[in-house]
């Protein structure tokens, strides 16, 4: 890599920063002391103005032994020498900080990817809002986005799921601290020749390269049959796909919440309520996201909500009612509850 591409690569890490007004804002980026994460944190500090304060979000899921405290020093020393200030919490609940409203012991179930996620996010959760950090910076690249794609469309996702990461996004719904992607454009290849380029070390993990994890499989064996049958171009096409989809996503989101901005909803923990003369006349994915926006702001977990339980909230709104009163059970406790004039969605022990 030339010293001018060396520029290019910092150049869109700068500008994805223009793009949220990053100014004198304080920013962190999860850093686990992989080659991405790596190029990642190198590149912003290289380029973040005079006045911004860096900080570097580390956890150490405690699953590698050695390893894993390894990356945690790396991390630590690569702060060090950049100036930028280090912030680590563990799975057994420890960290360099007191952080607030961090479920201590998460990890103990250890039943998965999902949820060593869950436990990067709380932990990023809690140290952006103990610090002060509206940006929390993620690592993933243009590759990470199409294993997405195909992870996705494995579980049988919708428009949304297919759509992919955003570039930004609330870290939790009504909370101000930030995801931000700033390599989404980047390829995997174009951060290690930037790495070396600098000859900037970074650690790797050897779990990465086991396929019993399923993005393992997509990326080490999946990905690289479909290219032989499809050539190498195949991701390109993959990520163009993904961004038709995103852009009917964004469309219809934009929809619900016009929709929402002129039919105030109340929510609260309780649930909400829509009158069905004003839902009947909206095609079903702009209603689905308006019903989506709505549960969220309830602080409802979606986690196990699926399509079919989404389907089963379709048909009992297309069901023609006499007067009486149908409803349906979702997870988590949540009754959908419909008349000949409302639809209710409520907790089921607040009924």
């Amino acid at each position: 890599m030339t010293l001018r591409s060396i520029e290019d690569f910092e150049a869109q890490i700068a500008q994805h920063w223009r793009m949220s007004d990053w100014g004198g804002l304080r920013v962190s980026v999860a850093c686990s002391g992989g080659p991405d994460s790596v190029a990642l944190f190198v590149a912003t500090a290289r380029c973040s103005p005079p006045n911004s304060l860096l900080h570097a979000f580390h956890y150490n899921h405690q699953l590698r032994g050695m390893e894993s405290d390894r990356d945690e020093w790396f991390v630590k020393q690569l702060c060090e020498k950049m100036g930028c200030q280090f912030l680590v919490a563990r799975s057994d609940g420890s960290s360099n900080l007191p952080l607030r409203n961090w479920p201590v012991g998460l990890a103990s179930a250890r039943s998965g990817e999902a949820l060593w996620r869950q436990e990067r996010y709380a932990f990023f959760r809690s140290a952006a809002e103990t610090t002060g950090v509206r940006y929390v910076a993620l690592a993933h690249t243009a590759d990470d986005q199409v294993e997405t794609l195909l992870h996705n469309l494995f579980r049988g996702a919708g428009i949304s799921g297919l759509a992919g990461m955003k570039a930004f996004r609330p870290i939790a719904d009504g909370n101000e601290v930030v995801l931000a992607r700033p390599m989404l454009h980047l390829s995997r290849q174009d951060v290690l020749d930037y790495l070396t380029a600098l000859n900037q070390e970074y650690c790797v993990d050897r779990s990465n390269v086991d396929t019993q994890l399923n993005r393992n499989w997509i990326r080490h064996d999946l990905l690289p049959f479909i290219q032989s049958m499809y050539g190498a171009k195949v991701k390109q096409r993959l990520l163009q796909s993904r961004e038709s989809l995103s852009e009917i996503r964004d469309w219809i989101d934009e929809e619900a919440k016009a929709w929402i901005d002129s039919h105030p909803i109340r929510t609260s923990p309780e649930g909400f309520q829509l009158e069905l003369d004003r839902t009947h006349v909206l095609p079903w994915p702009v209603l689905f996201s308006i019903l989506r926006m709505c549960w969220i702001a309830c602080c409802w977990g979606l986690r196990d909500m699926n399509r079919q339980h989404w389907l089963a909230v379709r048909r009992l709104l297309e069901t023609q009612t006499s007067g009486s009163e149908s409803s349906v059970t979702l997870p988590d406790r949540v009754l959908v509850r419909k008349d000949a004039s409302m639809i209710y969605f409520s907790r089921a022990d607040e009924v």
